[in-house]
């Protein structure tokens, strides 16, 4: 879900500026009219293979029905800010840009000018708990300026389960590791019995292997050949966590194989590990990588986000691309973001001398 939102965030952009939209005021129901004239293109109950394109294609397809949804719900926040149906057309279009940098300091603003005429205490809740999320996104350089926002909503909401997917979620996406701890040492304690503080133990166990020796073996499920982080020491590698039936993954597909060109032959290797499920899921995986040619070994373990590697790790969503460097050790959890800098980075370590890292 969060990679989901991340991706039809950016079609929504230029939603921010519509404040200023000097077009004349429409009454209500013309809006609402447009409003409910606009449909979501309908998603695959199969969840079969697709490729790139078709991926693409219905990415820019959703991504046109909630930027024109949002602009009509700005429109009517506009026009008529009491009306009855703008707590459900609000939080639609918020979802869509509060991940987005570029539009959540925007998003913030507009809740609190929906907060001053919509009361209903269900809205009120969850107009918070954007508001927090739209804060962090704003805040990605500095995440610790986020934290007394968080800290508002968890004092408002004492206990309140959204609290837990609140610090679940800043925690997944923050950089920075003090943070991230701090975050997930709150998840627990605060929220024992939620699924989350499962995964965040996990989490801080995955946070203590970064700079440790990374363990990983299998044999590779189109050619049956033995593949290992340790036969590959000298090597940097990435180890894409991904699956067939993942929108944003498949979506990926284009710059990992175009950066594996680029990289491959001056010492980087990638491995896939695939979160599809059974002997099915193993199918699909050949399938899909005969299809798009992807020449990098992959891992099926079948066990989908219950594979004990994916629980050791933390990992509740996916891509997640962690990074391992020439000498075997974990050296990103999260590596995805920054890999066009990271690789050309870790290759460099790798050719310079310990003793000269260390300075």
């Amino acid at each position: 879900m969060k990679a989901a939102l991340a991706w039809i965030a950016a079609a929504s952009l230029a939603t921010a500026a519509l404040a200023d939209d000097p077009k004349p005021v429409r009454k209500s129901a013309a809006i609402l009219a447009d409003y409910d004239a606009v449909v979501f293109p309908a998603s695959d109950p199969d969840q079969k293979v697709k490729t790139p394109e078709e991926i693409r294609a219905f990415r820019e397809a959703y991504g046109k029905a909630a930027l024109c949804k949002g602009e009509l719900a700005l429109e009517l926040l506009n026009a008529d800010p009491k009306n009855e149906r703008l707590p459900e057309m609000l939080v639609g279009r918020w979802t869509n840009t509060m991940m987005a940098p570029a539009t959540a300091a925007a998003t913030v603003a507009e809740i609190d000018r929906a907060l001053e005429n919509q009361k209903a205490p269900g809205f009120v809740k969850n107009a918070r708990m954007m508001r927090a999320i739209a804060t962090v996104t704003s805040h990605r350089e500095d995440p610790e300026a986020a934290l007394p926002e968080v800290e508002r909503f968890l004092a408002d909401f004492p206990r309140d389960r959204m609290g837990a997917n609140l610090l679940n979620g800043f925690a997944s996406t923050t950089g920075d590791p003090a943070v991230k701890r701090k975050l997930l040492d709150r998840l627990i304690a605060d929220y024992p019995d939620h699924p989350s503080a499962k995964a965040a133990v996990a989490s801080i166990a995955a946070l203590d292997r970064v700079g440790k020796p990374f363990e990983l073996g299998f044999d590779d499920v189109v050619s049956g050949k033995p593949v290992s982080i340790a036969g590959l020491k000298g090597k940097v590698v990435v180890v894409d966590f991904w699956a067939t039936w993942c929108g944003p993954c498949v979506a990926e597909m284009p710059r990992m194989k175009k950066l594996y060109a680029e990289f491959k032959d001056k010492g980087v290797e990638f491995l896939g590990v695939s979160l599809d499920e059974g002997a099915e899921g193993r199918e699909k995986v050949k399938t899909f990588v005969a299809k798009n040619e992807i020449s990098w070994p992959q891992y099926c373990p079948g066990d989908g986000f219950d594979a004990s590697l994916v629980t050791g790790l933390g990992i509740d969503s996916i891509p997640r691309l962690l990074l391992i460097d020439a000498d075997g050790r974990l050296a990103s959890l999260d590596a995805r973001k920054d890999l066009e800098t990271l690789l050309p980075d870790y290759l460099a370590r790798a050719k310079t001398p310990a003793a000269a890292q260390a300075k």
